[in-house]
C-alpha cells in the first residue's frame, strides 16, 4: 500500500498492526477489507478507526465479521459508517443476535447506508422485544409515520437500545406527552432523563413526576438538559440541594424551568435564582411572521436585578430574534430564547447554541454581543470558522437592522492566516481567526451576488448544516467548503454561481487558486 511504503506515522503503524491482527483471527476478513479502495490510496482517523472495529468484531465473531467486512456501507466510509459499525460491535457480544441480523430477509442485499433505520429496529427487536413492542403500540406509530415521526422514532429506538433497562422507561413511555405524539423537545426531554436515571435514578424518577413535565415545551426540555449537565462532580451535592429545597416543595413548576435552563453554567446560582427577592425574571411572548410563539426570558440574578426594570434587554434580544429568522428565512430553530445576566463565563458572553445566552453584568445592553451569541442559535456546527463566521455575519446584519449601519468591509487576513484552509488546519491556534476569516467569506459573497441570492444560499447552507450525513454526499475532509459550495453555487444562476465558486475558493484556498 502506497501509504505504507511512504512510511508510516504512529497512527499508520497502529492499522498495519491491526490488520495483521485481523490477518492472523481471520485471513478472509482481511482480504475483504484491504481491497477497500478507501483503505489501500490512504488512510485517515475515520478508517483507522473502522480497521479497529472490524477488529473487535473479529475477535467476537469470526463468522459475522466476514459478512460485515463485505456489507455494502463500507463501500465509503463517512460518520454514519462508523454509527452502524457501533452497533454491530455491541450486537456482536451476542453471536446469535448479529447472525439473526445478518440473515434478516429485509436485509439481504446487505446492509446498505439507508439501511439504518431498520438495523436499529432489528437489533432492539432481538435485544429487548419488549420495549420494542411498547414503542410499535404508541398510537403515533400505529397511525403510520411521516418523515419527521420516522427520524423521532429512529431515535426513540436507539434511546430505547441504551437505556430499556432502566426502572424510568416504562415511566416515560406510558407519559401522555410521549403516546399523543413526540417532538423534538419532548424526546430531548425523554432522552437525557434516561441517561440521568443511569446514574442517579430516584432524581431522575422525582424530576419526571414534578408539574413542569405534565407537558414538555422547549423550556421544559432545556431544563431536564440543565439538570443533567451539571459538573460530574458536583451532581450528588446539587441534587440533594434541588429535591430539598423550599422553593420546591411541589417539584419545578412551569414558571421556575426557566431558571434550571439557564443555571447549568453555575450550580451554585441555584439559592439565587430560586429566591424572587434576589432574582428578576423578564417574561414576553412574540409570534415572529413564519410561524409559531417563542417565549423570550431575560433572568437577572442578585445584585443585576437592581437594573433590570430600567435596561432594554428585552427589546434588544426581541429585536435580534426577529431580525435574524426574518433575514435567514428559516423558522428560529428554538422556541425559547433566554438571556442570563451574571458573571458565569470566562468572556463578556456565550452560548446561544440551545437558545441560551449568558452576558456579563457590564455588557447587558451590548446589542452586537447580544445579536453575535443568539446567532449560535443557527450556527453551531463545526468547523470553528463556519460557525463563528457565519454568526459574526449573521451579527453584523442585525446591528445594521439596529443601528442603520452598513455592514463593514471583509478582512483579507488575520495575523499568519491568509486562508480558511490555515485556520481550519491550524485547530485552536487558527480559533481567533476563525470569526474575521469566516466572516469573510459570507460579506464577500452578499457584496457580491447580492441580498436575495445571497439570502437563498445562506439558508441552503444552514439546512444542509444541520445533518451533515445526508444531502450532497460532501466527503468528511473538505466538508465545509464542498457544503458552501452545494449552497451557493450548485442551484445558483449561471452568472452567481461562477462569482460565488471564484469567492469560495479564493477564500477557502486562498489567492491564486
Amino acid at each position: 500500500m502506497p501509504w505504507v511504503a511512504d512510511g508510516q506515522t504512529s497512527d499508520e503503524e497502529w492499522a498495519v498492526s491491526t490488520l495483521r491482527e485481523i490477518h492472523a483471527r481471520s485471513p478472509q476478513v482481511f482480504w475483504a477489507l484491504v481491497v477497500r479502495p478507501w483503505l489501500r490510496d490512504d488512510l485517515n482517523n475515520p478508517e483507522l478507526q473502522v480497521t479497529l472495529k472490524i477488529l473487535d468484531v473479529v475477535d467476537r465473531a469470526p463468522g459475522g465479521a466476514l459478512i460485515v467486512a463485505s456489507m455494502p456501507f463500507l463501500d465509503t466510509l463517512e460518520g454514519s459508517e462508523l454509527r452502524m459499525l457501533e452497533w454491530l460491535i455491541d450486537l456482536s457480544w451476542n453471536p446469535r443476535h448479529l447472525s439473526a441480523l445478518l440473515g434478516n430477509p429485509e436485509l439481504a442485499d446487505g446492509i446498505r447506508d439507508d439501511d439504518a433505520h431498520a438495523v436499529v429496529r432489528i437489533i432492539l427487536e432481538l435485544q429487548n422485544p419488549a420495549a420494542a413492542a411498547k414503542i410499535d403500540a404508541l398510537p403515533w406509530v400505529l397511525d403510520g409515520i411521516d418523515d419527521s415521526e420516522r427520524a423521532l422514532l429512529h431515535e426513540l429506538r436507539r434511546a430505547a437500545r441504551s437505556y430499556a433497562q432502566s426502572p424510568l422507561f416504562d415511566v416515560l413511555i406510558g407519559k401522555p406527552w410521549v403516546q399523543d405524539h413526540l417532538s423534538g423537545p419532548e424526546y430531548g426531554a425523554l432522552y437525557w432523563l434516561l441517561d440521568l436515571s443511569l446514574s442517579h435514578e430516584s432524581v431522575a424518577r422525582r424530576v419526571t413526576e414534578m408539574p413542569f413535565l405534565e407537558s414538555v415545551t422547549h423550556i421544559d426540555y432545556l431544563a431536564v438538559l440543565g439538570l443533567y449537565l451539571v459538573p460530574s462532580s458536583d451532581r450528588t451535592e446539587y441534587y440533594e440541594r434541588i429535591l430539598s429545597h423550599p422553593a420546591l416543595v411541589q417539584g419545578i413548576t412551569d414558571e421556575q424551568a426557566v431558571l434550571f435552563a439557564v443555571s447549568y453554567k453555575d450550580p451554585g446560582l441555584l439559592d439565587v435564582l430560586l429566591d424572587p427577592e434576589q432574582t428578576v425574571v423578564e417574561t414576553r411572548r412574540i409570534e415572529p411572521p413564519l410561524g409559531g410563539e417563542i417565549v423570550l426570558s431575560v433572568v437577572w440574578p442578585g445584585s443585576n436585578a437592581t437594573v433590570a426594570r430600567a435596561s432594554r434587554t428585552m427589546e434588544l434580544l426581541e429585536h435580534v430574534v426577529r431580525t435574524q429568522e426574518e433575514f435567514m428565512g428559516v423558522q428560529y430553530p428554538m422556541r425559547h430564547a433566554a438571556v442570563l445576566v451574571a458573571d458565569v463565563t470566562a468572556a463578556a458572553g456565550g452560548g446561544g447554541f440551545l437558545g441560551n445566552v449568558t452576558i456579563d453584568p457590564p455588557y447587558f445592553e451590548d446589542y452586537a454581543l447580544i445579536a453575535h451569541e443568539a446567532a449560535h442559535t443557527y450556527w453551531n456546527v463545526p468547523p470553528f470558522w463556519l460557525q463563528e463566521g457565519a454568526a459574526t455575519f449573521l451579527e453584523h446584519v442585525s446591528l445594521r437592522a439596529w443601528t442603520g449601519e452598513p455592514l463593514p468591509e471583509p478582512e483579507d487576513s488575520c495575523g499568519s492566516f491568509d486562508n480558511l484552509l490555515e485556520v481550519e488546519q491550524a485547530g485552536i491556534e487558527g480559533r481567533i481567526c476563525s470569526y474575521s476569516l469566516g466572516a469573510g467569506v459570507f460579506l464577500d459573497l452578499y457584496r457580491t451576488i447580492g441580498d436575495e441570492a445571497f439570502r437563498r444560499g445562506f439558508a441552503q447552507l444552514y439546512e444542509r448544516s444541520r445533518d451533515r450525513n445526508t444531502g450532497d454526499q460532501c466527503p468528511r475532509a473538505g466538508w465545509s467548503v464542498c457544503t458552501l459550495k452545494a449552497a451557493f453555487v450548485t442551484d445558483a444562476s449561471a452568472e452567481h454561481a461562477a462569482a460565488s465558486e471564484a469567492i469560495i475558493d479564493r477564500r477557502y484556498y486562498g489567492a491564486g487558486n
